[in-house]
Parts: C-alpha cells; sequence; structure tokens
C-alpha cells in the first residue's frame, strides 16, 4: 500500500522505520530511503540490512527542508503523540509537490450482522461484502475486553493522527487534500498463526503472564467450539494520504 507509491529516484522517508522492512521495498522500486525511529534495537536491525537510518523523534527530525519527496509511514504516525508537531516537520521536510502517506487502523472488520457502524467513515459507507458474519478477531477482542474489565486500556497517540476528520483539521490548513482508502487483509490461519497475530495488541502488554495464558486457553476454545481448522481473521486498515501540489 505505501510502497507502491515509489517511483524511480525519488526520495523518501520512513517515518517509524523499525527494522526496514519498507525500506527494502522503496529501495526495490528504486527509491532512495532513509529511515527515522526512536528505537536503537530495530535500528540496528534495520543498518543489519543496508538501510540508511537516524535515531530521532518525529516531532524534531534532523533533516534538511524540502529533501524528501515523499514521507511514509506504516501503523506509527497514530501512534506517536503531539501530531501538529509531527506534521510541521513532516511539511518541512517534504518538497513540493510532496506526498505524506500512512497505513493507519489495525481493527477487525465489523460483521454485518451486529448492526455497528464503523467509527471512521472513509468517503462514504464502506464496502462490507468482505466482511465475514463471524471472526476470530471478534472473538479474540471479546475475550480480551472482559480479561481487561475495570482497568486503564492503552492510550497511545494523538486522536487526530487515526482519524480522517483528524486529517482534514491537521493538513488542510497547510494546503493539502486527504484521501483515506479502505483496505481489508486476510489474516485467516491456524489457531497457533492467529493468535501469533491477535497476541501482538498493545492491550495484552497489560496483562500478568497467568492471565495471557489463561486468555490462550479461552482462544483457542472458542475457536474450536466455532470455527473449523482455518480461523478466519479480517483486519481493516486505511492508506491516508495528503498531498499537495
Amino acid at each position: 500500500m505505501l510502497a507502491e507509491l515509489v517511483t524511480p529516484g525519488s526520495r523518501v522517508l520512513d517515518l517509524g522505520c523499525g527494522d526496514g522492512v519498507l525500506l527494502e521495498l522503496v529501495a526495490s522500486r528504486g527509491g532512495v530511503g532513509v529511515g527515522i525511529d526512536c528505537s536503537a534495537a530495530e535500528l540496528a536491525l534495520a543498518r543489519q540490512a543496508g538501510a540508511t537510518v537516524v535515531r530521532a523523534e518525529a516531532a524534531a527530525l534532523p533533516l534538511r527542508a524540502g529533501s524528501f519527496d515523499l514521507v511514509l509511514s506504516h501503523l506509527a504516525f497514530s501512534v506517536m503523540d503531539d501530531a501538529e508537531a509531527v506534521v510541521a516537520q513532516i511539511d518541512r521536510v517534504l518538497a513540493a509537490p510532496g506526498c505524506f502517506a500512512a497505513v493507519v487502523g489495525g481493527g477487525p472488520a465489523l460483521p454485518a450482522s451486529t448492526g455497528r457502524q464503523p467509527d471512521r467513515q472513509i468517503d462514504g459507507e464502506p464496502d462490507r461484502q468482505d466482511q465475514p458474519t463471524e471472526d476470530g478477531f471478534e472473538v479474540f477482542l471479546s475475550l480480551l475486553g472482559e480479561a481487561l474489565t475495570g482497568r486503564a486500556r492503552c492510550r497511545l497517540g494523538d486522536r487526530r493522527a487515526g482519524r480522517p476528520e483528524g486529517w482534514r483539521a491537521l493538513w488542510h490548513a497547510r494546503g493539502y487534500q486527504v484521501t483515506w482508502e479502505r483496505h481489508a487483509i486476510d489474516l485467516s490461519g491456524t489457531l497457533d498463526e492467529v493468535w501469533l497475530t491477535l497476541a501482538s495488541a498493545y492491550d495484552m502488554t497489560l496483562l500478568s503472564p497467568e492471565q495471557t495464558q489463561g486468555l490462550a486457553r479461552r482462544f483457542a476454545e472458542e475457536c474450536g467450539r466455532r470455527f473449523a481448522e482455518r480461523i478466519p481473521v479480517t483486519m481493516v486498515v486505511w492508506r491516508a494520504m495528503a498531498e499537495r501540489g
């Protein structure tokens, strides 16, 4: 979703680059990539893969103005604090015309049978044809919610960074046009594969090892009762873009 925006020779900044997987994709498409992250351990992995990376905060980029044609961020921008400061830095380092694109979200595809509506509206009502009537993601979230009853949940980032109306508030005043695209990703698999994916949720860090083991057992029992060997899991993300001429 992000790498396909890269053209040969384009100068690309990966904001929150982690271990450098996106930078590898940028290079494979002929782009010249630089990665920024605040994790020394992740950056060490990126350097081992040959990426050019810098340890820095997104709200204080040590980079020249107008030095990039494209800024990308995969599931990182929406968990960054002080979105206005980050947006100001992105705007500063982008050349004109320039584009900032981020993958945000990571939630379940809401079954149409529940009657619930998505908390984000992207260019009208999202297509629900790819949404199953029963999904392992929903089972997991229900059990996790029970396990976390009565305690505070993880609240990461600036709320505006994960919502289209927030993006419009952050970017329109700077002369950017904002578009959001919904993408449903099939993460179905065996019990072990699905658990490995879903158990990476931030809120899982709030559980003790014993509680985590208990949740894993209950999830296995529920999946065994509801599904066959392959457990259906659909995750919805959005590719959000802010472009200026």
